[in-house]
């Protein structure tokens, strides 16, 4: 099986490089959080203005 990372090409069930691995999960972790707080503060002006909640999945096809 083959989890090929989109930014670097590698993949990641055959890499040994414990730094490379590790730099890749930092970045992936550093884009969810950033996504996560987008979607928070999404949240917070759809409820000012009295709009309906959506989902994070209709957001992210929505902020795509």
């Amino acid at each position: 099986m083959k989890i090929i990372n989109k930014r670097t090409g590698i993949d990641i069930m055959q890499c040994n490089d414990i730094n490379l691995l590790r730099d890749i999960l930092i970045d992936n972790i550093t884009e969810t959080i950033k996504l996560m707080e987008q979607y928070g503060f999404f949240l917070l002006e759809c409820d000012r203005k009295k709009l309906p909640l959506i989902t994070p999945e209709d957001w992210f096809k929505i902020n795509k």
